[in-house]
């Protein structure tokens, strides 16, 4: 088993190695940076010999017939591994950062998360904010392909239910799985490469464009800024970036069926419940922007738009300072950053398929207890909902609920107020990286906060971004054992 594992690993570390080199290149011949090349080459040399090691050590290694607790080891082996190696180039940089500062920084990138120890981010190289940029890119596609191809496998979360977008014979797109991967990618650099191109052609310069193009694609929130999209008080990147947010957000298996003229994709039920829940609020927000006294306005409006979409995304990017909109604000961007948007998507977040299935389960069993000789099914797209989806369902739900609880406890054992510390263990698990409050509000960060708490929330985007089951399963010695 171990050996199949490392070689597997071998090649996303090869990966890694050759994603820095080229950041290492592009610093050094692009970007005429003359000392900050020197870090990027170190780093990627070293994961180039450690995976090519891998790759000629375990060579002869048996690939076929992974068992579901190697599935399930080698999905939390290969995002721990690439947070560690990916870490490195901060490690080696003038920096300065501790290696709690470089791995939170570097987790935070990868599960798309957004939050960020960095202060005063326009001063820093444009290689460590490429770096940052391009490992949020890398952290989407990996979510993307998690969710279509292990998670239904391993039967997290419900995630079961979700294979039939692509393994169903009534609804599949492509004869294998991995053309479906091929064409999932096809359509995610086709949808970055035309969100930079926009942005640059609205002002953006390019560097600013590549890097906020691949932090909008993945959901991630990133910028190089302190003060995220409202330094460039251009109003056109700002509906751009809430367009791009949008496609992001819903499965980009439903982009594929497209190109393959299934336009019944759109019909989706996640889909259709996710635009109208995020329509409804947005409306609501404005409603109570008007209340709180802000003018009836096209500002008010893309506003109110572009902070639900950034945060029922998961993306994270802010326009303006939501914290001073009043308690039903802030309240409301909590809940938002909870549901979060589609699976399949890059967003993260509880996400609306397992809401819809929720409330389909709880509307039988209150049909049961109004009609107790009646005998009523749960429904998912037409397909009753089996036992195991549901029972999987709630296990996600109730391990989520008791992650939050004891992050908040550890935020509040080390000094954070109330409202720090739930919002920095809600919007970390969830993926979000914005918070709520002074210290971690959409003009704050997490640069100050205690070390424990770092590691807190460090686990807490793990957690969320691999649901959950997949780690926690690892701690089982039953899981060992059978």
């Amino acid at each position: 088993m171990l050996t199949s594992l490392l070689y597997i690993i071998g090649y996303l570390l090869t990966l890694i190695g050759g994603m820095t080199l080229c950041v290492s290149a592009i610093s050094y011949f692009l970007i005429d940076e003359t000392t900050q090349w020197i870090p990027f080459f170190l780093a990627g040399m070293l994961s180039l010999f450690l995976g090519g090691g891998f790759i000629l050590g375990f060579q002869s290694a048996l690939l076929n017939n992974l068992r579901t607790r190697e599935i399930f080891l080698l999905t939390f082996l290969a995002w721990l591994l690439t947070s560690i190696f990916a870490s490195l180039p901060f490690l080696f940089s003038n920096l300065n950062l501790s290696f709690t500062d470089a791995f939170f920084e570097t987790v935070s990138a990868i599960t798309t998360t957004g939050a960020t120890v960095l202060s005063q981010i326009n001063t820093y190289p444009k290689t460590i904010l490429l770096w940052r940029a391009l490992l949020q890119w890398f952290g989407g596609i990996g979510i993307v392909i998690m969710a279509m191809t292990v998670l239904p496998t391993l039967k997290v979360g419900g995630m079961q239910l979700f294979q039939s977008e692509f393994s169903d014979r009534s609804e599949k797109v492509l004869p294998q799985v991995s053309q479906v991967a091929r064409a999932i990618l096809q359509v995610y650099v086709g949808l970055t490469m035309i969100c930079i191109f926009m942005l640059w052609w609205v002002g953006l310069t390019p560097f600013d464009a590549i890097c906020h193009g691949f932090t909008t694609i993945s959901t991630g929130g990133l910028s190089n800024y302190d003060d995220s999209i409202a330094h460039f008080k251009l109003p056109a990147a700002e509906w751009i970036i809430i367009l791009f947010m949008l496609a992001s957000s819903i499965p980009l298996i439903t982009f594929v069926k497209l190109l393959h003229q299934k336009y019944h994709a759109l019909y989706n039920s996640q889909i259709i419940i996710y635009l109208i829940s995020l329509t409804a609020v947005t409306i609501v927000l404005l409603i109570w922007m008007v209340h709180q006294g802000y003018p009836i306005s096209v500002v008010s409006f893309r506003n109110a738009t572009f902070t639900v979409v950034s945060i029922m995304t998961t993306t994270g990017f802010s326009t303006a300072d939501y914290g001073l909109w009043g308690s039903f604000a802030a309240q409301l961007i909590i809940m938002l950053s909870v549901v979060g948007a589609c699976t399949g998507s890059t967003s993260g977040g509880i996400k609306i398929f397992r809401f819809e299935i929720l409330f389909r389960i709880a509307n039988a069993q209150i049909r049961t207890l109004r009609t107790p000789h009646g005998i009523f099914y749960p429904t998912y797209q037409g397909k009753i909902i089996d036992s195991k989806v549901t029972s999987s369902v709630i296990t996600f739900l109730v391990l989520w609920m008791l992650t939050v609880v004891i992050i908040i406890l550890i935020g509040s054992a080390a000094g954070l107020d109330s409202v720090t510390a739930i919002s920095g263990a809600i919007t970390t698990t969830s993926n979000v990286g914005a918070g709520i409050g002074d210290v971690i509000g959409p003009t704050g960060g997490y640069t100050n906060l205690p070390t424990t708490v770092k590691w807190s929330y460090i686990a807490g985007m793990l957690l969320g971004r691999l649901e959950f089951v997949t780690i926690l399963a690892l701690a089982s010695r039953s899981f060992w054992r059978n």
